[in-house]
């Protein structure tokens, strides 16, 4: 038996693979959902966080949780989940020490440009990322300057 959280998540991305929830569609509160689902806030808040880091939606302070427009991006490549992102730079160097110097963790306010393909409002906040990843090699490996939806 899956946990509660795991089947209301595979639930909301059904509708969003369906169409039943369409880009820029408001979802319920918590609090609905829970009344819809018959569970706890911690439970839904689960499932609504599972959701966000597969990049289906996203959440704006004050204003509520929003399906994401996924539509036109390359590959799904900037709404992976964390599952495919592990298949990265650690993947790749599995069995190496692999570390991280972050030199730059800032909160900005996106480009056009990169708002549009995260899917979210220019005036939304994301985190914008520089860090260089090594592997045990003695060399930098990887240099990425990554932004990334805040919510």
């Amino acid at each position: 038996m899956i946990p509660k959280y795991e089947a209301i998540a595979a639930d909301i991305h059904r509708s969003i693979e369906d169409g039943t929830l369409k880009p820029g569609d408001k979802l319920p509160t918590v609090v609905e959902f829970c009344e819809l689902y018959s569970v706890s806030k911690i439970t839904v808040k689960r499932a609504i966080e599972q959701i966000t880091k597969e990049g289906l939606i996203t959440s704006r302070r004050g204003s509520g949780t929003y399906v994401k427009d996924t539509a036109g991006l390359p590959g799904q490549a900037f709404f992976q989940g964390k599952n495919d992102r592990a298949q990265g730079f650690s993947y790749e160097h599995r069995g190496e020490k692999v570390t991280s110097v972050v030199y730059d963790f800032s909160i900005v306010n996106p480009p056009a440009d990169i708002a549009a393909q995260l899917g979210i409002a220019e005036d939304d906040f994301a985190y914008h990322i520089v860090r260089v990843r090594q592997a045990d090699v003695g060399s930098p490996s990887l240099s990425s300057t990554p932004t990334c939806p805040s919510s």
